[in-house]
């Protein structure tokens, strides 16, 4: 699966061209004490959902929605993502969410993810490095909770 995910990626970022694959990706990780998730949007995907503008000022927007439909429950305890807008290269949107000061082992892991689902057939894959082990799931309007247990 990890290679699947890996040539999806591949072939979003890599391509040129209107992207047929209505799909972002969510990278969720656990690295010096604290949890990270990066994040990549199609450039596209993000202006047509929240109708903003490619300006600067759209930063904010984006960092507040994906805050709002992006959330993790760790050992059954909501914990909010602080988001950062890390660039805007190449149609693409990469954000980094982290989780300060987080140096439990997680045990179980919820993800709500209702980022973009108002594109038809659009899909979000999910990338989990925990404890490691590696964990990859695609949610969609139908799928918009996974409940992991390590």
């Amino acid at each position: 699966m990890h290679l699947l995910t890996s040539i999806f990626l591949f072939i979003a970022i890599c391509s040129n061209v209107d992207h047929d694959i209505q799909v972002a990706f969510f990278k969720i990780n656990q690295e010096q004490g604290k949890i990270t998730c990066d994040v990549i949007f199609e450039q596209d995907d993000l202006i047509s959902v929240l109708e903003i503008s490619k300006e600067k000022s759209a930063e904010n927007k984006i960092i507040d929605y994906v805050a709002d439909h992006f959330k993790l429950k760790i050992n059954k305890t909501h914990y909010p993502l602080n988001f950062t807008f890390a660039e805007s290269k190449e149609k693409h949107i990469h954000l980094i969410g982290t989780i300060p000061n987080f140096n439990k082992k997680v045990k179980n892991l919820v993800v709500i993810n209702e980022c973009l689902n108002k594109i038809e057939d659009h899909s979000n894959i999910i990338e989990i490095r925990l404890n490691k082990e590696e964990k990859d799931y695609l949610m969609n309007q139908d799928r918009t909770e996974i409940k992991i247990k390590f």
